[in-house]
């Protein structure tokens, strides 16, 4: 997004995805303090649980959905019958609490398994196994949902798999992403910080090393994304709260330290958030893409020279970033420092050379400077666009490459002309990665069009710059 100044700020949520899950092993439970389960309270079988246990079996051996779901429904009617003739018998809820997750029923079936379990503690280990099984099931279709596009079921899939187990964070992490991107920014937070609650309670050590594989990494995705639902929900001393709570367990992760200033900021506590900024610029371990997140907040500061340094020591790394570039002049302007603005705007003509405030911006300081013959041919040029590159803006994709979206306007090209235009990206280390044209007819005179550049790579893209190839 653009701010009222023109700087160039992204915040984005990327939602996790990936393969199928699989299940996870746990031990046998025992009764509780070892003491022996009364026979009252043990599984006993009947004709029902027997003709239950059958269905179920025939059900996990079927070789269509049809046929499956007709025989969970009827091991159901048997467990139900189990059930309604000895309410005691825990066999006829644990057998119900399956047929009930064959036919997509969860919240019975925790209900059932609960049932189960508090009759017979000893069924613990088996029902935990039945739970993380149904977990799976939900689990995996959620993300068949989700590489659908279909954020609203994989939601619903994710709340299932949620509620019928409990020890697994990847559901949890899912729901928080699906929340998010839904509007639900509380139910958001609260699925990501039951993700952290649980791994932060698990005992690594002691854990099945199979369950608990890659949860550092999801318990980093699961503090970061919380502090980024936080900001977009305007919560901002709860965001930088939840960052500083993240640095405490991984210090030493600038983007977050830089995401953590820049809400600090927006929470009121702009001395804070300036030391936080001060320390980054001072780190030799910031790349561009720190450096230019700490430039937009000590901009978002007020503190305009402090910025253009930072946007500065992108330019050295990339010296052909227009966002950093275009950045740096407007913090310059702001501050007033005119000699930098000259300094500098031709060489952002170069990269942004249909931006009418481009020229604005030189041709003014030269004008405070007392030149103002060469701020009156700025303005000339400026003025005299045949057409206008504007509201550019750059999306990376997590996983490489980029896309740059903008508008066209019309100012004197005939209607229907063909720009073509060239769009350059720039890599993680500032060279150029790749080149895209891009074909505008331009639109009727004073309009504008929208134009998109797709860049398809695997590399990191950070930053761009554009130039003419043709008009007409």
């Amino acid at each position: 997004m653009k701010s009222r100044t023109g700087l160039v700020a992204v915040l984005a949520l990327a939602l996790v995805s990936g393969g199928c899950a699989s299940g996870g092993s746990s031990g046998p439970v025992v009764g509780p303090d070892g003491q022996p389960i009364p026979e009252s309270a043990r599984p006993r079988d009947d004709s029902f649980t027997q003709s239950g246990t059958l269905y179920l079996t025939q059900a996990q051996a079927a070789g269509d959905d049809a046929t499956a779901r007709e025989r969970y429904e009827r091991a159901l009617e048997s467990a139900q019958g189990a059930i309604a003739a000895d309410s005691t018998n825990p066999q006829g809820y644990f057998i119900a609490g399956q047929a009930y997750v064959g036919v997509g029923d969860f919240a019975a079936a925790d209900e059932a398994f609960a049932i189960a379990q508090d009759i017979y503690p000893p069924y613990a280990g088996d029902i935990d196994l039945q739970r993380e099984g149904a977990w799976v099931v939900a689990y995996n279709a959620g993300i068949q949902d989700v590489n659908a596009g279909d954020i609203e079921a994989a939601a619903g899939h994710f709340e299932d798999a949620n509620l019928i187990f409990k020890g697994r964070p990847e559901a949890m992490l899912n729901l928080g992403a699906t929340y998010s991107q839904l509007g639900e920014i509380d139910a958001s937070v609260a699925a990501f910080q039951e993700a952290l609650d649980l791994i932060q309670s698990t005992d690594m050590a002691t854990a099945d090393s199979a369950r608990v594989e890659g949860w550092d990494e999801i318990e980093q995705q699961a503090a970061v994304y919380m502090g980024q639902v936080l900001t977009q929900g305007e919560r901002y001393a709860e965001a930088s709260a939840a960052y500083a709570a993240y640095l405490e367990r991984y210090p030493g992760d600038v983007q977050v330290m830089s995401q953590m200033a820049m809400v600090t900021m927006a929470a009121g506590d702009t001395a804070a958030a300036e030391g936080m900024y001060n320390d980054l610029m001072a780190r030799s371990d910031v790349d561009a893409r720190g450096l230019y997140d700490v430039g937009v907040g000590l901009f978002q500061s007020g503190a305009y020279a402090q910025s253009a340094t930072a946007f500065s020591a992108v330019l050295e790394r990339a010296p052909n970033h227009r966002d950093a570039m275009f950045n740096m002049i407007t913090a310059l302007y702001q501050a007033e420092q005119w000699d930098g603005v000259m300094e500098n705007g031709p060489r952002l003509v170069e990269l942004d050379p249909k931006n009418p405030l481009a020229y604005q911006y030189v041709a003014f300081s030269y004008a405070q400077s007392g030149d103002s013959d060469t701020g009156m041919e700025y303005q000339s040029q400026g003025q005299n666009l045949d057409f206008t590159v504007d509201e550019t803006q750059l999306r990376p994709e997590a996983g490489g490459g980029a896309t740059l979206s903008g508008t066209l306007g019309n100012n004197t090209l005939a209607e229907g002309t063909a720009v073509v235009i060239r769009v350059h990206f720039l890599g993680a280390d500032g060279s150029e990665a790749g080149t895209v044209d891009v074909t505008v007819l331009a639109p009727a005179p004073e309009m504008a069009s929208i134009f998109n550049a797709e860049f398809n790579s695997d590399l990191e893209i950070i930053g761009f710059y554009y130039s003419v190839v043709s008009a007409g």
